[in-house]
């Protein structure tokens, strides 16, 4: 997942994330830090690069793998605590 950052000894916003090979990488994005326009453009850009991260690997965040395996997980887990599968 893409993330935005700063920096002590830069005025710019700077980007964190996975490149292609799967290995993390940075990048200053070229936008001001004192600037509201520029850290909204920042954030969309995060989101780009997030849904790109997303896209490469399908499923590895999705819901359904959530649900496949932690339900039944906890299902098994706690099967004979009676009060705990009431909360």
């Amino acid at each position: 997942m893409a993330s935005t950052f700063t920096r002590k000894d830069s005025k710019f916003i700077w980007l964190r994330f996975k490149n292609e090979k799967d290995d993390w990488d940075q990048r200053s994005l070229g936008l001001r830090k004192d600037s509201a326009a520029d850290r909204r453009k920042a954030s969309e850009i995060e989101a780009e690069h997030t849904l790109k991260e997303r896209q490469r690997s399908p499923g590895s965040s999705s819901c359904e793998d959530f649900d496949a395996w932690v339900i039944p997980w906890l299902e098994l887990k706690y099967e004979s605590r009676e009060s705990t599968l009431k909360r």
